[in-house]
């Protein structure tokens, strides 16, 4: 079997988290805390793409790993419009939507631009990975009583399945919610 190493890039709000693969096993991995007075000097979020891409590149320095062992970079999915879960190759049209600003703004939109800015040079695919914006839902589900307003799908996808897959591991297993007296009271 080959042995396939991937980069994965997870753009977040207020920190970037990367990781290190070899097939399943974590080669390193790390999450820089970004100073909000460094983010707030950004106007939007397409603008903090060269200190992201600068970030990841100096961690990865750091840790002294040359990006030619790399087979693929895998970014976080973001608020693209409606898809379905899973992994997509970083494409020109995916990457022309985001650098056009009109996706709601989330630093998630950077994963494809990084991955695929990283992979470009080294000949190797980009993927994003369950994008924030995944729509899996039935039509039923759409249901919401008047004809004219349909519920849309909107959820955390990346977390909700990775809870999901620790559920069925038998680790940490998710907190289930009941409501009492305006309180959420929240047991393991």
């Amino acid at each position: 079997m080959k042995d396939y190493v991937i980069l994965t890039i997870n753009p977040g709000s207020t920190s970037t988290k990367i990781g290190i693969f070899e097939n399943e096993n974590e080669l390193f991995s790390a999450s820089i805390e970004h100073r909000s007075d460094v983010l707030e000097a950004f106007l939007t979020i397409n603008q903090q793409f060269d200190f992201i891409k600068d970030t990841i590149m100096e961690i990865l320095e750091n840790h002294h790993f040359d990006t030619k062992k790399l087979s693929a970079v895998v970014g976080r999915g973001g608020l693209l419009p409606p898809i379905k879960s899973g992994g997509y190759t970083v494409n020109e049209a995916m990457k022309n939507l985001i650098w056009a600003g009109g996706l709601s703004e989330h630093a998630s939109n950077l994963g494809a631009l990084l991955a695929d800015t990283i992979a470009g040079p080294l000949g190797i695919p980009a993927f994003i990975y369950d994008g924030v914006s995944a729509d899996e839902m039935e039509d039923i589900a759409r249901i919401t009583g008047f004809p004219e307003i349909q519920r849309q799908s909107f959820c955390h996808v990346l977390n909700s399945k990775a809870m999901g897959r620790k559920y069925v591991r038998g680790k940490n297993p998710p907190c289930f919610c009941s409501r009492m007296k305006g309180w959420f009271l929240w047991t393991m």
